[in-house]
Formats: C-alpha cells, sequence, structure tokens
C-alpha cells in the first residue's frame, strides 16, 4: 500500500543526501516530466523549483502520493474521441473548436470538438504512483537534496 510504501522511505526526510547523486535520480526518473531550475527536462508537471518550500516531508509525499493533493491544472482527464481513441492527459485548450491535452512525456494532442465524445477528470495527477520503485532510501535522500539545494 501507499502507506507502506511512505513508511519505508521515512527515513529519507532526515538522512543526509548527496545532490549530486540526487540530480542524476532526477534524470533517470523525473526529466520526462519535470524542469528543474536550470536542469533541463519536459515541463508537463511543475517546475521543481517551485515545489522546493513544501520541505522534505512535503516533497517527500508528492513523490509518494502524487494523487493525495493536486493544483487543479495538474489534473489528468481521460477523453475519448469518436474515433474509438482513448488519451490521459492535462487539458490545456478547451473551446468551441476542440481541445488540447499535454500528456505523459510532453506531447500534446489537438482534438477537433467534433471528433470528441467525451471528458472525464480523473481527479488525480498525471503523475503516477510507484516512481520510487527501485529507489532506496538513501536514493530518495539523495533525490531530496537535490531539489533542496535547487
Amino acid at each position: 500500500s501507499r502507506a507502506e510504501v511512505t513508511i519505508t522511505f521515512q527515513p529519507a526526510v532526515t538522512a543526509a543526501g548527496d545532490a549530486s547523486r540526487g540530480r542524476i535520480q532526477f534524470q533517470t526518473r523525473c526529466i520526462v516530466c519535470h524542469q528543474a531550475g536550470s536542469v533541463a527536462g519536459i515541463a508537463v508537471g511543475p517546475d521543481l523549483i517551485t515545489v522546493k518550500t513544501r520541505g522534505r516531508e512535503g516533497l517527500l509525499t508528492a513523490i509518494l502520493e502524487p494523487h493525495k493533493e493536486v493544483a487543479p491544472h495538474y489534473i489528468a482527464y481521460d477523453v475519448t474521441t469518436k474515433d474509438g481513441n482513448a488519451y490521459t492527459g492535462m487539458i490545456t485548450r478547451d473551446d468551441a473548436t476542440g481541445l488540447s491535452l499535454k500528456i505523459m512525456g510532453g506531447a500534446e494532442v489537438v482534438l477537433a470538438r467534433a471528433n470528441v465524445r467525451g471528458s472525464s477528470s480523473s481527479g488525480k495527477s498525471l503523475m503516477p504512483e510507484g516512481l520510487e520503485a527501485g529507489m532506496s532510501v538513501q536514493d530518495m535522500a539523495d533525490l531530496l537534496t537535490f531539489i533542496e539545494k535547487l
């Protein structure tokens, strides 16, 4: 469960971390959807420099439980089209002519209104759970330190 994962990684909040090793964790796990200040990445989710003020505890929660607290503009929507395709992403444009979705990895999907069958809010972040898989507590401490020092 997510609660068990949080308990497992809780020691990372107080453990000493190495920012250079944390940068490697960022480049391995986070860069496909986040930027980190001057470290280039794909802007799907927030630039991590803007969330570092949450502190280590808040950052750990955001990483391990990304759906717990989601800003409205980062909520994922499920959209189906009349030709049978399904997309999940953040709505970046929604008007009379159509809508645009930013999907994982940063690609933008543009759909004509006439081709949209339906859309619904998932109520969740586009960021998936489980990104900590394969990480040690020290790896997490390193990642938290990297974000903290941005």
